[in-house]
C-alpha cells in the first residue's frame, strides 16, 4: 500500500500539469480521468491502512514536489485529500523496509521531489529530469510526453501488483485483494486506450 500511494501520487502531479501546459482537449480528459481514479484508489488505500490502525504517511503535493511524511495512528491524521495533502500507507502492509521510514517521516531520498532525487527504485515512476521535461513540454509535445511518461507509470503499477500477488500471504483479505486487482485492472485498461492516443499522434 505504502508504495501504490506513493506511485499514484506521481500520477496526480503528471495529470495537473495537463491543464497548464495546453495539452489537447483529449489528453486534458484523459488527464481528468487519471486524475480521479488515482484519487479514489488512493482514498480506499487509505482508509484500509486506517482502519487497521497501520501508520499513514500524509503526502504534499506543490507543483511538481512531492513530500511525505508518516502519519503515527491517532495523531489526529487529516482524511481529506485537498490539494496540498493526501494521506500514504504503512511499510508493513507493503513488505518495505522499515528503513524507508525516518522517526515518523518517509525517507526524503525516497520520494521527495524537491529534494533532487530519482525514484527508479519503483517500477515506473519518472525522475525528477523526466518531471521537469514533462512540466516544461508545452501542446503536442506535451501530449507525446504525458502519454508515454503515464504509460510507462501505469506498466510500473501493473508490475507492482503482480510483485505483490507473487508473495505468500499478500493480499490474503479481502479488501486488499480487491484494491489490488482493481488497481490492475484499471491500470492495464489505461495503458490500453493511451497507447492508441500515443499511436495517433504518431500517423
Amino acid at each position: 500500500m505504502t508504495g501504490m500511494i506513493g506511485h499514484h501520487a506521481q500520477a496526480l502531479i503528471m495529470s495537473e500539469m495537463a491543464a497548464r501546459n495546453g495539452a489537447s482537449p483529449a489528453v486534458q480528459r484523459l488527464a481528468a480521468r487519471i486524475d480521479n481514479a488515482q484519487r479514489d484508489e488512493i482514498e480506499s488505500m487509505q482508509r484500509w491502512l486506517r482502519d487497521r490502525g497501520h501508520p499513514v504517511p500524509q503526502v504534499h503535493i506543490d507543483g511538481i514536489q512531492l513530500t511525505i511524511h508518516l502519519q503515527q495512528p491517532g495523531a489526529g491524521e487529516h482524511a481529506g485529500m485537498d490539494h496540498g495533502g493526501m494521506d500514504h500507507g504503512d511499510p508493513e502492509s507493503s513488505g518495505m523496509d522499515h528503513g524507508a521510514m525516518d522517526h515518523g517521516a518517509m525517507d526524503h531520498g525516497a520520494m521527495d521531489h524537491g529534494a533532487g532525487h530519482d525514484h527508479s527504485n519503483m517500477p515506473g515512476m519518472l525522475t525528477d529530469a523526466q518531471l521537469a521535461e514533462l512540466d516544461a513540454a508545452r501542446g503536442a509535445e506535451f501530449d507525446r510526453l504525458f502519454l508515454a511518461y503515464m504509460i510507462g507509470h501505469h506498466e510500473g503499477a501493473v508490475i507492482m501488483v503482480d510483485d505483490l500477488f507473487a508473495q505468500d500471504g499478500a493480499a490474503q483479505d479481502d479488501d486488499s485483494f480487491k484494491l489490488a486487482s482493481d488497481i490492475q485492472v484499471d491500470q492495464r485498461t489505461e495503458i490500453a486506450r493511451m497507447q492508441l492516443m500515443l499511436d495517433r499522434l504518431s500517423d
